[in-house]
């Protein structure tokens, strides 16, 4: 994972981008989300739709002409949140077809793909697709899930995952308790297991889901220390927008899990 270094944060998941799925409502609520974040010490956000309700025909170059337009707005606004274009991509078994046919959007046209997660169960052959996209030269991003049920029930197979060099993000309402207890504890355990490398907002308004990351990251801080704490809130959302390759430390689960794994 990249170093820690100081600056301003940046959040890798939002719904910002207004009138594309459900986050913002209009320009005026993506400058209100653009101010949250400004004051909560955010400097540069993705805008990660979902991509499942993008209109038919939004592609990359859609997504980016959409994200220079809400740049130029902000600007004009004196707001200096940089804006990247991205997507919540479905995780669903046609995904490496999608990736073949050019219809995936990465995360500012890099090498990271973020993928959403269902809450209950998971996608058939998820394993396998998940191989597919890194066999395609990309690396998966898995977005929230300490909110998967079957995911939260304990870190073994995301651990399992990571070792094969998937990424995982993490929401900050869920590690502040905001989306209840569930997804709390799984984002503890996961962050105490060393499977979480982003932490982002997955704003999608103002107020209720706002932009905002400096709580969750001192909560963050104090289970997994402070510099690795930052670097899930600045250099390594910031190395994946910059397209720069990151090395992932290994999951480290406690023995007791491993030892009843042996007997599964």
């Amino acid at each position: 994972m990249a170093g820690a270094r100081r600056g301003p944060l940046v959040d890798l998941h939002t719904h910002i981008l207004p009138g594309l799925d459900d986050g913002a409502s209009s320009m005026a609520e993506a400058a209100r989300m653009a101010q949250v974040a400004l004051a909560d010490g955010i400097g540069r956000i993705a805008a990660t739709p979902h991509s499942l309700r993008l209109p038919s025909g939004a592609d990359s170059a859609a997504l980016a002409g959409r994200a220079a337009e809400m740049q130029s707005f902000l600007r004009a606004r004196k707001l200096p949140l940089r804006v990247a274009p991205g997507a919540e991509t479905a995780l669903i078994p046609l995904l490496p077809q999608q990736i073949d046919a050019g219809r995936t959007i990465t995360l500012n046209g890099s090498r990271y793909l973020l993928l959403e997660l269902p809450h209950t169960g998971l996608p058939a052959r998820i394993e396998e697709v998940l191989f597919q996209v890194q066999v395609r030269g990309m690396v998966p991003v898995l977005a929230h899930p300490e909110r998967n049920a079957e995911l939260a029930r304990g870190p073994e197979l995301l651990a399992r995952w990571v070792e094969r060099g998937l990424m995982v993000q993490i929401t900050a309402a869920s590690l502040l308790g905001q989306l209840g207890h569930g997804p709390q504890r799984a984002a503890e355990r996961f962050l105490e297991a060393n499977l979480v490398h982003i932490i982002a907002s997955d704003a999608h308004n103002a107020e209720g889901r706002p932009p905002a990351l400096s709580a969750a990251r001192a909560r963050a801080a104090e289970i997994a220390g402070a510099d690795k704490a930052l670097a899930m809130v600045s250099s390594t959302p910031a190395a994946i927008l910059d397209d720069l390759p990151l090395e992932v430390e290994p999951p480290r689960l406690p023995e007791k899990k491993r030892w009843f794994g042996l007997f599964r």
